[in-house]
């Protein structure tokens, strides 16, 4: 089983604007860049494969990491939740309450995915990531808020909650895998 390093997108312009982003493209601000250029520790070289999602803001992030890498590989299961009628919009225009509510996945905005939907396409992707690479396998998957979060709360349950920063890393290795897969098992278990 693999080691999986999953990295947000550095700062963008709707980021700076406290706007909520969703599906919709940004781009990285040059802060932003700056930022991911400077904290990111590690070379092509480190990795043995590399996936982003669709969105151009992973893109950018990756070359301001690694301004030379292995071409990444594309996958949509990695990409920002759709957030329907809240894309574009600034959080001033919600409660502090209804956003926590929102990262918590107690509340879908109108016309998004679902909680649910996000969670079922990131952990497919993981179990994916999981089954196919072998255990020296280094993989980078450079994608968005939600999906850290999904990842941590499925794959890292003990890992403080919080804010996922612009730029932060989470890794996955074979004992956090081992026990999802042991916690799946009792579930199964337990539904039978």
């Amino acid at each position: 089983m693999p080691k999986v390093f999953f990295m947000r997108h550095g700062k963008t312009v709707l980021n700076k604007e406290n706007r909520f982003a969703g599906n919709i493209e940004t781009d990285l601000t040059e802060e932003g860049a700056a930022e991911t250029a400077a904290n990111f520790q590690y070379t092509d070289d480190d990795f043995d494969v590399i996936y982003v999602s669709p969105l151009r803001r992973t893109h950018q992030t990756l070359d301001a990491a690694m301004p030379i890498h292995k071409g990444p590989i594309v996958d949509a299961r990695i990409r920002e939740r759709s957030l329907g009628e809240w894309e574009a919009q600034p959080y001033s225009n919600f409660s502090d309450e209804v956003i926590e509510n929102y990262i918590k996945g107690f509340i879908d905005p109108p016309g998004s995915e679902t909680f649910g939907q996000v969670r079922k396409r990131v952990v497919s992707f993981v179990e994916d990531l999981f089954n196919k690479y072998d255990e020296d396998t280094r993989i980078l998957v450079v994608s968005h808020a939600g999906i850290l979060r999904q990842v941590r709360d499925v794959f890292l349950p003990d890992m403080p909650k919080g804010k996922i920063k612009n730029s932060q890393i989470l890794c996955v290795g074979n004992v956090d895998f081992d026990k999802y897969n042991k916690k799946k098992e009792k579930e199964a278990d337990f539904d039978m």
